[in-house]
């Protein structure tokens, strides 16, 4: 594994010709299938179930919780995954999820049972790890 010594922008790094897509790889396709198809098994088993993805790319995973009728909402900074994934049915805002977009969304939406976010971590300037509890 490799690190920068200096940070790269986020708008230099992920902009709107940002060209990876998720769905291209049938490798990451199954695998974020297998994942969406976990949750209405574990997670979202309640009346009226939502998930919150963060950073969805073009929506592989939301793709499948969408089409089985479960309430979503996919946030991704990138415009043009965003809009291909808009294109397939799933819900999305297009901005880059700060602090006030979460509650936004808890205002909107209410709480989610799932924010899911499986590629985020290496975006973010500052980390704090959650607490299990």
């Amino acid at each position: 594994m490799a690190q920068l010594k200096n940070e790269v922008s986020r708008e230099n790094m992920f902009h709107e010709d940002y060209p990876y897509r998720s769905s291209g790889s049938v490798v990451v396709t199954d695998y974020f299938v297998g994942v969406a198809c976990m949750f209405p098994e574990t997670e979202l088993t309640g009346p009226d179930p939502f998930i919150v993805e963060i950073g969805f790319n073009d929506g592989v995973m939301l793709s499948f919780v969408a089409d089985n009728g479960i309430r979503h909402l996919g946030v991704e900074l990138l415009g043009g995954a965003a809009e291909v994934a808009s294109r397939k049915g799933i819900r999305v805002p297009t901005d880059f999820f700060p602090e006030s977009s979460g509650a936004e969304i808890a205002d909107a939406e209410d709480t989610a049972d799932v924010i899911y976010a499986a590629t985020r971590c290496a975006i973010f300037r500052t980390w704090t790890p959650c607490s299990p509890a």
